[in-house]
């Protein structure tokens, strides 16, 4: 069991059309293989299932975790993360940190958040420098867990150590204490981006889950999108990336900022929200 968990409650192929949009699903599955794909979908995957370490170009790894997923309307898809072994580094040479209780933050070292009275949230006494693409794994299974880092007694990283899961090198045990987790967590239910891959020549489009920038996000435990999750924190995002001048998505992707719904054919700009829900903090 992970401490603090269920904390945040938000009450408020072959002729296969993809869908679009922010709906909720389930998970099924980590890693599974192609037999196990088979059993849970009853039908097989038109490709065979490896998660080998993929290499990077300076020889470092990256290690694969995905994640099958079910939504009622859009079915069974994967969702992706990889992790590596380097440290997580900004462009500007700042590191992440993570610390026990599941939070991250970015500074030039430990010290430096220490004497940051604007740091004072981020607990440094069991902090350390996170992993390419750790953050972005364990803000993840946040959402999915409902888990708050407020919570007494909330220790993410810990709880999360003590069934397997932490060295991400060692795929056989992160990917059998996530499935314990998917198992004791079956009724949990995770808001997703559902966006669309043109085939090269655009003749063809292909259901993905969209990840970048954080696109996941808690969702009410009837399975239903929080009304916040559009009015506020796509809102943000869009927004936040604006500023940055980045794109919401991978170049080419085509989505449509809205509630679930089957793909009408057509890319769609980001729009500007004007339905915001206060919220009592950031998560």
């Amino acid at each position: 069991m992970i401490k603090g968990t269920n904390q945040k409650v938000n009450n408020g192929e072959g002729g296969y059309t993809p869908y679009v949009g922010l709906g909720t699903a389930k998970l099924v599955a980590i890693n599974p293989s192609n037999e196990e794909f088979m059993s849970i979908t009853g039908r097989e995957n038109p490709y065979p299932l490896t998660y080998e370490p993929m290499k990077n170009e300076d020889g470092s790894l990256n290690y694969q975790h995905r994640f099958l997923t079910y939504n009622e309307e859009a079915g069974y898809n994967f969702v992706s993360f990889n992790v590596g072994v380097n440290s997580s580094t900004s462009q500007a040479g700042n590191l992440q940190f993570l610390n026990h209780k599941g939070e991250s933050a970015w500074g030039k070292d430990l010290d430096s958040i220490k004497a940051n009275s604007n740091m004072a949230w981020f607990d440094t006494s069991k902090a350390r420098v996170a992993k390419d693409g750790e953050v972005n794994l364990i803000n993840f299974l946040s959402k999915w867990l409902a888990y708050s880092s407020r919570a007494e007694g909330a220790q993410l990283m810990i709880d999360l150590k003590s069934m397997g899961i932490g060295d991400y090198t060692n795929i056989a045990s992160t990917t059998k204490g996530l499935k314990t987790l998917i198992k004791e967590y079956s009724d949990n239910y995770v808001t997703l981006f559902y966006v669309v891959k043109p085939s090269a020549d655009g003749s063809k489009f292909y259901q993905d889950i969209s990840t970048k920038n954080d696109m996941y996000f808690f969702a009410n435990p009837d399975g239903t999108v929080p009304k916040n999750v559009l009015g506020y924190y796509v809102d943000k995002i869009v927004k936040n990336t604006a500023e940055r001048g980045a794109t919401l998505c991978k170049e080419g992707v085509q989505y449509e900022l809205c509630l679930l719904t089957k793909f009408g054919g057509k890319a769609v700009e980001p729009v500007k929200l004007e339905s915001k829900v206060d919220t009592e903090d950031g998560w």
